[in-house]
């Protein structure tokens, strides 16, 4: 895979002495900043875990159908 220039970034920081990070919604994309040297990644987003949370809530709890006494 083509190494992307901002990946370069991590390793720059770390050799100024400065922690560096990232921050991805990908598990392959966080390994690979930490591979790139960054000290911590940030994997997901606030937005985004809330809404994968709400839709496994909702799956488990089905519409309820027309004359259910759940639906009055």
């Amino acid at each position: 895979m083509k190494r992307l220039p901002f990946m370069r970034v991590p390793g720059a920081v770390g050799r100024a002495g400065k922690p560096a990070c990232g921050n991805t919604c990908s598990g392959p994309a966080a390994r690979r900043y930490l591979a790139a040297g960054a000290r911590f990644v940030l994997v997901g987003a606030d937005v985004t875990l809330l809404a994968r949370g709400s839709e496994a809530l909702a799956a488990r709890f089905p519409p309820a159908e027309a004359g259910d006494a759940r639906g009055h």
